[in-house]
C-alpha cells in the first residue's frame, strides 16, 4: 500500500484445486476492493497474474479491473517462462460500475412490479 500516491497492490492465491470454482476468489476479492476502496480511500488496485491464467483474468474483470499491460516472459514456472498481465481498478470506475448495477437491478425490479 502506498498511502502517499493512494494505490494498494493486491494478490490471491487458492492452492487447493478443490477450492476452485465455489466463489471464493470472488468474495475475497469483492472484499479486497471494497475495504480498498472505502476503508483505505484508495484511489487505485493494481494486480499481476498469469496471461495463461483465464479463469482469474475472468474474475478480475468481471469485477472491473482492467489488463494495462503485458509483461514478457516475466515468471519462471514449470520449466518455461511465463508473460505477466497487469491490471488496475481505479476508484472512478468501481464507482460507475456499482452505479451501473444499481441502475440495472432498480430497472428489473420496475419491468416485474404489476402494471397499475
Amino acid at each position: 500500500i502506498s498511502r502517499i500516491d493512494g494505490f494498494g497492490t493486491l494478490g490471491l492465491v487458492i492452492g487447493d484445486k478443490g477450492s476452485w470454482g465455489r466463489g471464493l476468489g470472488t468474495d475475497a476479492m469483492k472484499l479486497l476492493v471494497r475495504y480498498g476502496f472505502d476503508t483505505l480511500n484508495l484511489r487505485r488496485l493494481e494486480l499481476s497474474v498469469y496471461a495463461n491464467n483465464e479463469r482469474a483474468i475472468r474474475l478480475y474483470e468481471k469485477l472491473g479491473f482492467f489488463v494495462e499491460g503485458r509483461l514478457l516472459a516475466r515468471r519462471f514456472r514449470e520449466g518455461k517462462y511465463h508473460d505477466e498481465v497487469l491490471m488496475t481498478l481505479t476508484r472512478e470506475l468501481h464507482l460507475a460500475a456499482q452505479t451501473r448495477g444499481q441502475a440495472k437491478v432498480a430497472s428489473s425490479q420496475r419491468s416485474k412490479s404489476p402494471k397499475s
